[in-house]
């Protein structure tokens, strides 16, 4: 024998060992899939057994609390109305009573007196003996929990759309709003004071007046507190002429738009304010 036929079957031989050893692996790798399975197919039916066990219990106590919303209905027991004779008058129970004794000469003429009156009293109604009021139950019906979720759903809903509403006005009222044209002018003026001073980060601002011209003119008197090149703290007053245009914006003359007034500003100084700006 060879080398290569020696080295050939004992390549057979290792190939049949393998081909066993593999066999017998997929045997037991198939063997704990299936013991796998069984005890996946028993832990489930476990937990649905357990979850039908819980929605039974969860379904009776529902059922207990509506149970308990139920109110009793009472039926109170109402006496007969008293009996009348053929006159409207009210029998009386004993042995004197009219249905108890013979008829009379007495009672013939009795008879014969209302048979008039009958008569009318015929189109009449005759008034009928109050009903007694049945007592209300003394007892109140304590809501369940499942009124007190409905409740508590309700009051959410009505909560959160309440919410809603107030946003949606707050957010039209914010989007509709247009500031108005003195808005505009007294916002510009203050802008053009505050380039104005030395020390603008001091500025505590007072009155601010705004009066309207011709051609969208407006004219505003601002007070000012605010440090000047000492230090000190002075009060100043100011006239602002500018012009709001139809966009929200404003134009003005930076030589002649802001000039520093009296406290209140005279006419002179108003009218002199108009005449350098283009009124």
């Amino acid at each position: 024998m060879t080398r290569d036929e020696a080295a050939r079957l004992l390549g057979i031989g290792v190939n049949d060992d393998v081909r066993k050893v593999t066999s017998a692996f997929e045997a037991r790798d198939q063997d704990v899939v299936g013991r796998l399975q069984s005890a996946n197919d028993v832990l489930h039916q476990a937990k649905y057994r357990e979850v039908r066990e819980r929605l039974t219990e969860a379904f009776a106590v529902l059922q207990r609390g509506e149970a308990q919303t139920q109110t009793p209905v009472s039926i109170s027991k109402r006496s007969p109305p008293p009996l009348m004779t053929p006159q409207g008058v009210r029998a009386k129970d004993g042995p004197e009573s009219a249905t108890n004794r013979s008829p009379t000469v007495d009672d013939a003429l009795v008879a014969q007196l209302h048979v008039a009156p009958q008569a009318e009293a015929a189109d009449t109604p005759v008034p009928s003996a109050p009903r007694e009021s049945s007592p209300a139950p003394s007892s109140t019906a304590t809501p369940g929990p499942s009124t007190r979720a409905k409740l508590n759903r309700y009051g959410a809903l009505v909560f959160g759309s309440l919410a809603l509403l107030a946003v949606l006005v707050q957010t039209y009222s914010c989007v509709t709003k247009k500031p108005s044209t003195d808005d505009v002018a007294i916002a510009a003026a203050t802008q053009l004071v505050t380039e104005k001073l030395k020390a603008p980060a001091t500025a505590s601002f007072g009155q601010k007046i705004a009066a309207r011209g011709p051609n969208g003119w407006h004219l505003v008197h601002v007070v000012v507190d605010a440090q000047n090149s000492f230090g000190a703290l002075v009060r100043a007053s100011y006239l602002v002429s500018l012009k709001v245009t139809g966009d929200g914006s404003f134009e003005h003359d930076p030589n002649l738009a802001v000039h520093e007034v009296h406290n209140p500003p005279s006419a002179d100084e108003i009218q002199l304010m108009r005449t350098l700006n283009g009124w």
